[in-house]
């Protein structure tokens, strides 16, 4: 966890960098990597949270052995339909 916030304020602080060059040298390109970069450390940031929600939902789900005898019930209801 702690990794992805270091790497994150680095990515930003290195976008900050990045914009201060480009006022300096009035260049446009500069100021569009900064902002690739900037947006590419709120999407890190957003895959991070979206991924701990899911981890957080999938360990509440029941475990595997009784989702098997879930589907065997399941497949058992089909049969009897044949």
């Amino acid at each position: 966890m702690y990794f992805i916030i270091i790497f994150v304020i680095l990515l930003l602080g290195w976008a900050l960098h990045l914009l201060q060059q480009a006022v300096e040298r009035r260049e446009f390109s500069l100021i569009l990597a900064c902002c690739m970069v900037a947006s590419s450390a709120v999407a890190l940031m957003g895959v991070y949270f979206l991924m701990g929600n899911y981890v957080g939902y999938i360990s509440g789900l029941p475990h595997s052995s009784s989702l098997a005898d879930a589907s065997s019930q399941s497949m058992m209801w089909v049969e009897y339909y044949k």
